[in-house]
């Protein structure tokens, strides 16, 4: 999944899974999620007027986006770069934990 936690920055973006593993009657649940700052203006765009799929076609767009970004950022670190300035901070990273926890 890859949301614009509500109230974030438009730059902002969590990517994040769910696993739900049953075996017989007993079910464990499994959660990652990472908060990325991508360092331009993905969310926000103006949809004032649209209609309902012009708007949810918009969104998937986004989300593929911030997607693209987030992976980008990932293979950098895995190249021992820095990434620290993409990492949320302040209200961004809680928003994003939020966004989290309800998945």
């Amino acid at each position: 999944m890859v949301v614009n936690p509500y109230g974030a920055d438009g730059d902002i973006g969590v990517l994040a899974m769910k696993r739900v593993a049953c075996i017989d009657n007993h079910c464990e649940v499994m959660k990652r999620a990472r908060c990325f700052k991508c360092g331009e203006t993905i969310y926000g765009l103006q949809t004032e007027g649209a209609t309902v799929f012009a708007t949810l076609e918009l969104t998937a767009l986004q989300n593929q986006k911030m997607a693209r970004c987030a992976v980008a950022i990932m293979k950098m670190e895995d190249h021992g770069q820095d990434t620290s300035r993409f990492q949320c901070t302040g209200k961004d990273a809680s928003r994003a934990l939020m966004t989290a926890i309800a998945m």
